[in-house]
């Protein structure tokens, strides 16, 4: 993805009279979003509680071939366990469906999770409740 650009248009009626525009990314080009484009390294922070953060470690998202919009991951919580998360490029969201990430201890159970992605600033940012507790976990393409 292309970066901001400026364009700068000099009129020269009616006086010099400079207009400056600024392109964002919309993370759209012409051929579309492609869910592909999630795949690779990510630097991953979680914060849980007030002022509590933990991070950054290496995630590497893998699109999974039967389902392109599910993504798997091995280092879930840092611990090297495997988890997944699903993106809805229609709705632009991304969480992680129900699963137990950790079966090898109680309760453990990784749910009602929502979370939203950047294309543009390639960030993704999770909201979930792992093991009874509030998380947010940000992830950042490197």
């Amino acid at each position: 993805y292309e970066g901001v650009e400026t364009i700068i248009i000099q009129i020269e009626t009616n006086g010099n009279s400079i207009h400056t525009i600024t392109v964002d990314c919309d993370g759209v080009d012409s051929g579309g979003w492609n869910v592909s484009d999630f795949a690779g390294d990510y630097d991953a922070v979680e914060d849980y509680g007030p002022g509590n953060t933990y991070g950054p470690y290496t995630v590497t998202f893998v699109q999974n071939e039967e389902n392109p919009n599910r993504f798997d991951f091995d280092n879930f919580y840092d611990s090297g366990r495997d988890a997944y998360l699903i993106f809805d490029l229609t709705a632009g969201t991304v969480s992680f469906p129900d699963q137990t990430p950790l079966p090898d201890t109680t309760p453990n159970l990784l749910s009602g999770s929502s979370g939203t992605f950047d294309l543009c600033e390639k960030t993704l940012t999770v909201s979930l409740n792992y093991d009874g507790g509030d998380w947010v976990y940000r992830f950042t393409k490197q």
